[in-house]
């Protein structure tokens, strides 16, 4: 299947009744860094973004020269998605039908062609867009991967912000740790693949998702930690598709992990052999999607698309 036909999503996650939320989880830094003020770049885009209930970034996006509206933005998503409902209202001309790769499976969906789609003014590269219900997104639309993946993107957590082709900036007084992770890419995705359990081990490959309110791993994860008795008590959890379809969990708190330099303790994970890890060939190894319940507790998020690395900062 061509490349550019696929799209991923995970929509938000609900606990089902009676289910218990679990603490946030806390970070331990394995070594300070210094940082320095990055110079001002001409071609940087710099703007205010939203947090929706379910702590999700979204972005203003203007279409045909109407809007704003607002999209979340999906750091695990292969394509931009936008709401039937908007592609209604806007009389956009139809697409292509598509193969769209969602929690539950691929399905067969319609598309909107998306003419002049521009965020604060900078055209962005998605001329068409899969259609799903306003509902099941949870916002008009999803920016994905193929209107972010040749850019440089700098999510501001503390701020409410965003920056296109820049790199994160910090006060000179800053007193916080930053960690640089290195990724290797598949199918247009950074999969950071120096993460484990201890200190010694590079076991388990983590894909930093904006667009899900919790995190997820798959059962290969569930048997790595497993063996290491590094799992709580269980409950269940209903997982959302863009679809509209469910897919039952295990809701279990991970004591420990660590990505590249920190070490992630009392994570929240929602357990299920998700089809979008299939579809990126993760589906036998020790994999988690890294979703907003645990990025949130950064200051900045640094992606650069084209040298393959994330930096993470905190105070």
């Amino acid at each position: 299947m061509p490349l550019s036909r696929a799209v991923r999503r995970r929509e938000a996650l609900a606990l089902l009744t009676g289910a218990a939320v679990a603490a946030p989880a806390s970070f331990l830094p394995r070594g300070g860094f210094a940082l320095e003020l990055a110079p001002a770049d001409p071609s940087a885009l710099n703007l205010g973004v939203g947090i929706d209930d379910a702590s999700r970034v979204t972005v203003p996006i203007s279409i045909a020269g109407q809007g704003p509206f607002t999209f979340l933005v999906d750091t695990a998503s292969q394509r931009t998605v936008i709401a039937a409902e908007l592609a209604g209202q806007l009389g956009l001309a139809e697409g292509p039908t598509v193969t769209v790769h969602t929690l539950s499976g691929a399905v067969d969906v319609g598309t909107a062609i998306l003419p002049k789609f521009e965020i604060e003014g900078r055209g962005l590269a998605p001329k068409a867009a899969p259609k799903f219900a306003q509902r099941h997104i949870g916002a008009m639309g999803m920016l994905g991967l193929d209107a972010l993946r040749s850019q440089r993107v700098v999510l501001n957590l503390r701020d409410a912000s965003m920056a296109i082709n820049a790199e994160p900036v910090v006060a000179p007084d800053w007193e916080g740790d930053t960690i640089l992770v290195t990724a290797r890419s598949r199918l247009g995705q950074l999969i950071l693949t120096n993460a484990g359990l201890g200190l010694n081990d590079d076991s388990i490959s983590v894909i930093i998702d904006t667009g899900a309110q919790f995190s997820v791993g798959n059962d290969a994860l569930r048997r790595f930690i497993l063996r290491a008795g590094g799992l709580g008590d269980v409950q269940k959890m209903d997982l959302y598709s863009v679809t509209g379809t469910t897919t039952v969990a295990d809701y279990i708190v991970v004591r420990q992990l660590r990505v590249g330099g920190m070490v992630i303790r009392n994570l929240p994970v929602a357990f299920a052999d998700v089809h979008p890890l299939r579809q990126l060939g993760l589906n036998r190894e020790p994999a988690l999607l890294l979703g907003m319940d645990a990025l949130r507790q950064f200051d900045q998020i640094g992606l650069n698309f084209s040298r393959r690395t994330v930096k993470f900062y905190w105070s």
